[in-house]
């Protein structure tokens, strides 16, 4: 039996976690969630009190640690940590290792930036595998206050005011309302060990400074500034709501093509955001674009010629093209490797920014941009993903005779620099599907199709 004033804790931050999975229709009844466990208190908390709920809610936990390889032997002591605790209470868990260094060097970003877009897709890989519908991470109200002044400082809108969202995609955030020194009495109440990530020492870095200079030194001035900046938040991510509901009045199709509303002289206001959508939608995965990134873009869409361009998080390129905003990646620097298809399943394809979902349907559909129906006795071997190699043909629904993969593109007027990044499935016999494009009709669903293989493609962190 544990303490009174444990149980009280435990109660207060189950009850936020609660409050916030009505509000943002998570942790229902039969769902898997995958834990994002560090090892560090915050995270450790969130594991205990999430594992505590779970009979009750009638959830099932998959605890990931992602290892970024960056601190030596305290890392793996993080990881070993994380694993014993895990099973401790019983539950699966996993490490998942990635190249912080390589990915900063290949995407020109600081190993935070690196790490962090890092640590997202390897948690959304392992959310796929394990037929998850989430992952759960520990950001605290605090680390919501330090996210709103590290922006303030550097220079932010309205949208950077709105901080860390609640939740994007299948991210969820069940302790942003909890402050991080009610989960550090949770645990000592209870008597849970944690790790101390040394680096959060470290001075050089910006969050520290603000957390251990700037935050105390603006309590002095109002002691309930942690809230206060997370009100902040929220508001701001209310506007941010609402604005976006406005813009749809202006481009009704999401801003595809924000230079067309130049010819319609939009506010400068609403043309900063068409941009600053679109850069999040198509650039990599979980690296968003910064103001003076969205400043420049929209400077030459509204000034600058066809040509024009600038760089974006990534190691992507914003240009000005005749008929509007392109995002531009660069080649891949050598063939990406083909990932397996889980059939049934969900499979997480980090290098494309994609998952493929894969399931028996009910009846065959019409092909789509985004989703297929396929017949399983007509495939051969696996499926894999993988992108495009010397002398693929395909076969398109609709088409009469094979035709280059090389022509389809040109046809499809893709771009010469998007060709080497279009997502294809193929099997051993060759492709299946051109992802966004065309089926090849030799693996697709006739209506007397029985129980066909639906594949449905989604961006990462959408």
């Amino acid at each position: 039996m544990i303490a009174p004033h444990a149980a009280k804790l435990e109660k207060q931050i189950a009850g936020a976690v609660i409050s916030f999975a009505r509000t943002y229709r998570c942790l229902s009844p039969g769902e898997r969630i995958v834990v994002a466990v560090s090892g560090g208190p915050d995270s450790t908390a969130l594991l205990h009190v999430l594992h505590r709920l779970s009979p009750a809610r009638n959830i099932s936990l998959h605890v990931a640690h992602v290892h970024h390889g960056l601190r030596g032997k305290e890392a793996d002591e993080d990881a070993a940590f994380v694993e014993k605790a895990a099973s401790e209470l019983g539950l699966p868990r996993e490490t998942l290792r990635v190249d912080v260094r390589t990915r900063a060097r290949r995407d020109r970003s600081s190993l935070a930036v690196a790490a962090r877009a890092a640590r997202y897709e390897a948690l959304e890989a392992a959310r796929a595998r394990c037929g998850a519908s989430c992952v759960a991470t520990a950001h605290t109200m605090d680390d919501q206050a330090e996210t709103v002044l590290m922006r303030l400082i550097r220079g932010t809108g309205p949208a950077g005011l709105a901080g860390i969202p609640p939740r994007r995609g299948t991210i969820i955030r069940p302790i942003l309302s909890v402050r991080r020194a009610s989960l550090a009495a949770y645990l000592d109440a209870r008597e849970i060990p944690f790790r101390i990530d040394s680096s959060n020492a470290d001075l050089r870095q910006a969050r520290n400074r603000i957390r251990r200079e700037l935050l105390p030194l603006l309590c002095s001035y109002n002691p309930r500034i942690v809230p206060a900046l997370a009100r902040l938040a929220d508001m701001a991510r209310e506007g941010e709501t609402a604005f976006d509901e406005v813009l749809s009045l202006f481009d009704p199709a999401g801003a595809e093509k924000a230079v067309r509303l130049l010819r319609e002289r939009p506010p400068e206001a609403v043309l900063r955001r068409l941009v600053s959508r679109q850069i999040a939608r198509e650039t990599r995965r979980f690296v968003s674009p910064g103001a003076g990134e969205v400043g420049r873009l929209t400077s030459i869409l509204a000034r600058g010629k066809p040509g024009d361009r600038t760089p974006l998080p990534g190691g992507d390129w914003g240009v000005r093209g005749y008929g509007g905003l392109l995002i531009r990646r660069p080649p891949p620097v050598r063939p990406l490797p083909e990932t397996a298809l889980a059939v049934p399943g969900e499979t997480a394809v980090p290098a494309l920014g994609i998952t493929i979902r894969a399931a028996r349907a009910k009846e065959s559909l019409p092909p789509g941009p985004s989703s297929v129906t396929l017949d399983p006795d007509k495939i051969e071997g696996s499926l894999v993903v993988r992108t495009r190699r010397p002398g693929d043909r395909i076969s398109p629904v609709g088409m009469k005779g094979t035709k280059k993969l090389q022509d389809l593109l040109v046809d499809a007027k893709v771009p010469r620099d998007e060709r080497d990044w279009i997502p294809i499935v193929a099997d051993a016999r060759g492709i299946v599907w051109v992802v966004g494009l065309r089926l090849d009709r030799r693996a697709a669903a006739a209506p007397k199709t029985s129980r066909p293989l639906a594949l449905t493609v989604r961006r990462m962190g959408r």
